[in-house]
């Protein structure tokens, strides 16, 4: 066989390998619409881990509601779409989480310079409407338990509007995500405090049908471990992280970028916190019961029989990684 011809086999081979490889690759279900909740399997993702751990993995981009139907239908693998997912589980789907991303709550209040603490806002106006990737339902609930009701608040559906309320003065303090936090901290405004500091929730954890699970048990526990160093690089390397931003949520300028980054480095555990889980549970519970979704006569007496909470420990175990509680105390409403 001449030099070119076996340069064309091995051509034909590496071809015919790489194409075999992506026909196998596992399926990773992606919101249409990028949320942070989900920036761990981004980081993984983009910065090669998932191949790294002998795991070829496809990113497929679909809406919630179209997620949940591909997860259980099999056609996407891994989906992170936990409540949902938990409503599933609670009408008698066969599924577990397998590991967790984002733990605390995107909820940012941001305040002019001049406001240095909260109590300086009192009897202020401040802003507030829906917020990207948070239930608008519990916001109220939640900003009178952290913060009570020292000022005066104002409704505004849109977060860039309520950017540039800030910036004109119409309101001395504002509550949105992460992405709109950081526009206005480029602005010269401050961050004065996050939701999640003390009212933290399971968000992008992720599922697997528990059929995939069990035949797939090897290629889960490389998922779960590209997940944990993901969630490692974003709490410690900025300069790895900045750029998956920028790529993901349309951001140009790095500082803004940056400014994402500060804000949410330590938002994000592959943990799936037993407490959080039991939260989880019941607030979709009181959803389904208030919505008429599905009659569950009695609820299950451990919530942490939807976790493959073995083959997490073991696997974050494997990585060194030391679980403890996470650190944050929840107030109560007193």
């Amino acid at each position: 066989m001449t030099q070119k011809a076996l340069s064309y086999l091995s051509s034909v081979i590496l071809l015919a390998t790489a194409n075999l490889t992506a026909a196998n690759a596992a399926t990773l279900g992606r919101t249409a619409e990028p949320t942070l909740a989900h920036l761990p399997s981004y980081v993984a993702h983009e910065k090669g881990l998932f191949r790294s751990e002998g795991l070829p993995i496809k990113m497929v981009p679909l809406t919630s509601r179209a997620l949940i139907s591909a997860g259980l239908k099999g056609s996407v693998d891994f989906v992170p779409i936990e409540d949902r997912g938990a409503q599933v589980a609670l009408n008698g789907g066969n599924l577990k989480f397998i590991v967790g991303q984002s733990v605390m709550s995107n909820v940012a209040l941001v305040a002019r310079k001049e406001i240095r603490k909260l109590n300086d806002l009192k009897k202020k106006n401040v802003g507030l409407g829906d917020i990207d990737g948070f239930r608008p339902d519990l916001l109220r609930p939640l900003i009178q338990l952290r913060f009570g009701t020292r000022w005066k608040t104002h409704e505004e559906p849109n977060e860039k509007t309520r950017v540039k309320g800030l910036t004109d003065d119409v309101y001395q303090g504002i509550f949105v995500s992460p992405r709109f936090a950081a526009k206005a901290l480029q602005q010269g405004h401050r961050l004065l405090a996050r939701i999640g500091d003390t009212r933290p929730y399971l968000s992008g954890t992720i599922w697997v049908r528990t059929s995939y699970l069990a035949k797939n048990r090897a290629a889960v526990r490389k998922f779960t471990r590209a997940i944990a160093r993901a969630s490692q690089i974003i709490q410690r390397d900025k300069h790895a992280t900045v750029p998956v931003i920028m790529k993901y949520f349309n951001i140009v300028d790095p500082k803004e970028a940056g400014n994402v980054w500060s804000i949410i480095k330590d938002q994000f555990t592959p943990d799936i916190p037993r407490r959080l889980v039991n939260e989880l549970f019941l607030d979709r519970h009181a959803v389904m019961k208030r919505r008429g979704l599905g009659k569950i006569k009695k609820l299950p007496n451990n919530f942490d029989r939807f976790v493959a909470r073995t083959l997490l420990n073991s696997s974050l175990q494997g990585l060194g990684y030391i679980l403890r509680s996470p650190p944050y105390k929840r107030e109560d409403a007193s």
